[in-house]
């Protein structure tokens, strides 16, 4: 539908801006529209205004100004006229079946389970998915890349979310910038510049018109395996990695800092790629520990000056859960843990073995690529793995990963055809059990408290 309300306060009347208004000199147009097809007009007199006036709620005192006395009663014949289009288009909307399910299991921000416990409150859990990409286009989903045109397809993402939302899930993690093959603008010398105004257009479409419709959140993923690309010296070199602090990451958290379906936001997919060595990717291409340790601390810094209230948290891979549990990523300030686990077996050691000052999510897991390409053999990981997650005590997990309807991706809850596999069933089986259980609320707990909870979470097992 992608029908939007504006409120004009004191006058009491909504206007339907679905999707086209005109300004002419004198008069404003409201057309309401469906599908390509017009079903009203509504012109009437007004003074000339430019047309962000109306974005802004300027309208209000263009319209003061005007046409005097019997001008309220205009509006006021306006109001009903447009509430029995906005009865019309809801029911209409709804026999289309595009009305959401309701929700299940929801988003609570992060404090801990045995604090929560102590204030009386219910438990919480975070199920989410991973949409690491938009139709197979890495880094370029959101964005604009010269050889390819633009990624971003709204008809795909809505439904996407829609069928996430169908499956049970609550958040979304998403890439954005990834190798940074585009979204980021950079001089001749490396430095970023800033980012591409069509990241924010499509966005803005994400976490302003989508999110809300499903009532999903976003745990945006930021940066992926750069040291195969011509970036890595936003990691490694400092005055690159200033500007890319300043330049991009700095203006994309304070934009959506009190959106609130901006749950989290992942600072680098897997660092162990970029890192060589034992604790990396094995081989001696990458960056040291200290460096990588640097760039992330570096950026939670900037997060905290710039939007104090958005949750940061680094995905560990290559290595399952042994990186949290040598405490690579301890003493840089993150609101959670997220590590990455594919096995056979559903396996996860207890969360307070981890030892860590913070809660901790799985931020991808699946079986491996083999087994997953048997439906019943993944069914029963899914089960293990999500019950291991529950009862071990950690704070979500995000499966890896919806994709799209395509051939061959094992991983993938979807088949060729679009259907689900097998494992979806556990995956909505769970979210309901657990939706009956618990009692999540959507509204985010606040830094300060969290923080305070933040020491009580090692022995939260139930």
């Amino acid at each position: 539908m992608g029908l939007h309300l504006k409120t004009i306060s004191d006058f009491g009347f909504m206007i339907v801006e679905s999707e086209k208004w005109k300004v002419g000199s004198g008069r404003l147009h409201i057309e309401t529209h469906r599908k390509g097809t017009t079903f009203f007009t509504f012109p009437f007199p007004i003074s000339p205004f430019r047309e962000r006036d109306f974005c802004d709620k300027k309208l209000k005192d263009s319209m003061v100004e005007t046409r005097g006395a019997g001008y309220r009663s205009k509006l006021l014949i306006l109001f009903f006229i447009f509430n029995f289009i906005l009865l019309l288009f809801s029911i209409s909307a709804h026999l289309d079946g595009e009305t959401p399910p309701p929700s299940n299991t929801r988003i609570s921000r992060f404090g801990t389970r045995k604090a929560l416990r102590h204030q009386s409150t219910a438990d919480w859990f975070v199920l989410g998915c991973n949409l690491p990409w938009l139709d197979g286009r890495m880094g370029w989903d959101i964005a604009f890349k010269e050889d390819w045109g633009y990624g971003f397809d709204q008809a795909h993402v809505e439904k996407y979310f829609a069928d996430m939302r169908r499956m049970g899930f609550s958040a979304v993690r998403w890439w954005i910038f990834a190798d940074c093959k585009a979204g980021l603008l950079f001089d001749d010398k490396g430095k970023v510049l800033g980012i591409q105004e069509e990241v924010f257009y499509h966005l803005d479409i994400i976490m302003n018109d989508i999110c809300p419709k499903y009532e999903l959140f976003m745990y945006w993923c930021l940066l992926s395996g750069l040291s195969r690309t011509d970036y890595f010296s936003i990691i490694t070199d400092d005055a690159i990695r200033k500007s890319y602090i300043e330049h991009a990451l700095i203006p994309l958290v304070s934009r959506y800092k009190d959106n609130p379906y901006f749950f989290a936001v992942d600072l680098l997919n897997e660092p162990e790629a970029d890192l060589k060595g034992r604790w990396g990717n094995w081989i001696p291409k990458g960056t040291d520990e200290k460096t990588m340790r640097a760039f992330l601390a570096d950026c939670v810094k900037a997060i905290r000056k710039a939007a104090p209230n958005v949750l940061v948290s680094v995905g560990s891979g290559w290595h399952s859960f042994e990186n949290l549990q040598r405490g690579l990523y301890n003493g840089l300030g993150l609101d959670f843990y997220d590590f990455h686990t594919y096995n056979d077996s559903g396996f996860l050691p207890e969360y307070a073995s981890l030892k860590l000052d913070a809660p901790c999510i799985i931020g991808e897991f699946n079986c491996t690529k083999k087994t997953a390409a048997d439906e019943d053999a993944q069914k029963k990981i899914f089960q293990k793995f999500l019950s291991n997650a529950w009862n071990k005590g950690y704070a979500g997990v995000f499966i890896w990963c919806y994709d799209y309807p395509r051939e061959g991706v094992t991983h993938s809850l979807l088949r060729e055809d679009g259907s689900w596999k097998a494992c979806v069933s556990v995956i909505k089986e769970f979210s309901e059990k657990h939706q009956k259980e618990i009692s999540i609320s959507t509204l985010l707990m606040n830094k300060s408290k969290r923080r305070k909870n933040a020491g009580g979470i090692k022995n939260v097992s139930k």
